[in-house]
């Protein structure tokens, strides 16, 4: 563990830029856009698309703010959610904090696919693996050191500035509505269940990596063996293999399998409800890409024990 924790700490070190420096210069961005809110810029007309649809006899209706300070928006956005039903208003606010949080994990997962298509690659561009291999580490253990900075330390910091976002903005709106004739706290702060959400984040997250384990097994067996171009070898191979299997078996297993366990997009959107109604078929893919994934990354391992520099 010790030998773990050094590498990992290395791996950390080397790739400071994009596991640190990148999330927090997005995570800059973000609060500045909201400090230049709160400085009450104003605008000639701000259109504000209010969904009153929680009950069956409202209906989506717009309101339009002449010569309003667009620090006024919140104040206006927060007494609608006010007025909202509690399940209508924690829903809205999910949406909200989600779609805030997708920011960050898209750029984590574009850092992650990176990170571990150059963790073997560039080794043996820059001949440190000779250097590597001398020491006294086993692959596996250099191996999982990657693993483990790019699954789990990287997330885990961006997590953490998804946190600052998220309690950034609910101050901004605090700050904005500030002065209303309703209770922020319970409008805003208790409504957005920030601890389970964060809670749920690592959850779903843990689920998606282990659903995902053959594309980032993948992505390591590739870095281990590419003499040049890994991306090209990451992203052509399975194209040619399920382009090869419509041509000659007529089916799409491979090419859907390569898909539901890449992005997976729809499995993130979907995954709350994938994890609380897990039934057989789930529980087969999941088992399934389990195993292939462990696989791809013991044969990384072990192309890593006969790789030399390039």
């Amino acid at each position: 563990m010790k030998q773990l924790l050094i590498l990992t700490r290395r791996e950390f070190w080397e790739h400071r830029g994009t596991f640190l420096i990148l999330p927090a210069v997005v995570t800059g961005v973000f609060i500045g856009f909201l400090l230049l809110l709160l400085l009450g810029l104003s605008s000639n007309s701000i259109a504000i698309n209010i969904d009153a649809d929680w009950e069956s006899e409202y209906e989506t209706h717009e309101l339009r703010v002449e010569d309003s300070s667009l620090m006024d928006v919140f104040g206006m956005k927060m007494a609608e959610l006010a007025a909202m039903p509690e399940s209508v208003r924690e829903h809205r606010l999910d949406q909200l904090f989600t779609g805030i949080s997708l920011i960050w994990i898209g750029v984590l997962w574009i850092v992650i696919i990176f990170y571990l298509l150059g963790a073997l690659y560039d080794d043996r561009r820059d001949r440190s693996v000779l250097f590597w291999k001398s020491m006294p580490v086993s692959d596996a253990l250099t191996v999982g050191a990657k693993l483990a900075a790019g699954l789990v330390l990287a997330p885990m910091i961006y997590l953490g500035f998804i946190v600052i976002a998220h309690l950034s903005l609910a101050m901004a709106a605090t700050i904005g509505a500030s002065g209303q004739q309703f209770s922020l706290w319970d409008t805003l702060w208790v409504s957005a269940n920030f601890f389970s959400r964060w809670a749920g984040f690592l959850v779903l997250y843990a689920f998606t990596v282990l659903w995902c384990l053959p594309f980032f097994g993948w992505l390591l067996l590739v870095s281990s063996w590419a003499k040049s171009a890994p991306m090209a070898w990451a992203v052509g191979v399975p194209i040619l293999l399920a382009l090869l299997e419509g041509m000659l078996l007529g089916s799409d297993v491979l090419g859907r399998f390569f898909l539901e366990h890449m992005l997976s997009i729809e499995f993130w959107q979907q995954g709350r409800e994938v994890i609380s109604n897990f039934q057989l078929p789930e529980a087969l893919e999941f088992v399934s890409a389990l195993v292939v994934g462990m696989v791809l990354v013991a044969l990384a391992v072990w192309q890593r024990g006969k790789a030399d520099e390039i």
